[in-house]
């Protein structure tokens, strides 16, 4: 059994990993030559498609078949048996609503001082994906405004599923977790990087946009490292596990089906993408 000393010694080596393979992952497309991004851009939309609906399926196995079990036994600890209330699905779900809440909140926001400099780009420029086929505006106050929006949207839930793996207990959750959040920062790494290469955002905007992403897992991480040595006799481990299995959810349900599958290109391949990763978390979580 691992001691508590190494197990948190392999969260922090994790943890600054994570913000190694991020940071690279989003700054690669920033020194991508021009004339080359359209090219890149072309193979890209396939190979980050199924790549996401990979990590899509990751995320809800991982949900459902680690962290909801989880919060039941911290609840059940707390509660005891004869509470008779879901109280484990009632936190996920309001974790998955808060995610929810705070990145339309975001968006509003983006929305009213889109109107207010009359821009008319898309209401999803938000998402990556539907960058390409946007005019980007070179007034350098909206552009940076944008960059920080799409970097602070994509970073709330990055908080959670950081929390997340801060909060584990034992080394084989943790590494489950891990391959869940490593590869969908990897693949939203890139992404951001992509879609601030092509709004050419300004270097010093787009490199603050990138750290901003590449740490909020990291300071979720640690946050949940800290609560998880002083919280552990209480009601909020439950609670704290719960918001991050709604975060898993709500990264399945509203980031990749509804981007990924209501698309009419290689649906087969994304749905299998999809499967194969619900696959490997059940395979990881069962060994």
């Amino acid at each position: 059994m691992t001691s508590p000393a190494n197990l948190m010694a392999i969260k922090v080596l994790s943890l600054l990993g994570l913000f190694a393979i991020t940071s690279v992952f989003a700054v690669v497309p920033l020194n991508i030559k021009p004339s080359s991004q359209s090219v890149l851009y072309g193979w890209k939309r396939l190979v980050l498609a199924l790549s996401t609906c990979f990590s899509g399926g990751v995320f809800l196995g991982v949900g459902l078949m680690d962290l909801l079990p989880d919060v039941r036994s911290a609840f059940k600890e707390v509660l005891g048996e004869k509470n008779a209330f879901p109280v484990a699905e009632a936190v996920v779900g309001a974790g998955l609503l808060l995610v929810l809440a705070i990145e339309q909140i975001v968006l509003t926001i983006k929305e009213r001082h889109g109107e207010s400099v009359g821009a008319d780009d898309d209401d999803n420029e938000i998402d990556f994906h539907n960058v390409d086929g946007h005019r980007h505006h070179h007034d350098h106050a909206n552009v940076g405004l944008r960059s920080a929006l799409l970097s602070v949207a994509l970073s709330f839930h990055a908080v959670f599923e950081g929390l997340a793996l801060g909060l584990q207990m034992s080394v084989d959750d943790f590494a489950t977790l891990s391959l869940a959040v490593f590869c969908h920062k990897a693949i939203m790494a890139f992404g951001l990087g992509l879609s601030l290469a092509r709004a050419q955002v300004d270097p010093r905007r787009a490199y603050c946009a990138v750290a901003t992403f590449a740490l909020a897992s990291p300071l979720g991480g640690f946050v949940g490292m800290a609560l998880s040595t002083t919280i552990a006799a209480s009601v909020w481990p439950g609670i704290l596990q719960g918001i991050a299995g709604g975060t898993f959810l709500f990264v399945t349900f509203f980031e990749v089906l509804p981007k990924e599958i209501v698309i009419p290109k290689n649906r087969v391949a994304k749905m299998m993408a999809v499967i194969l990763g619900f696959g490997v978390a059940s395979v990881l979580v069962y060994f």
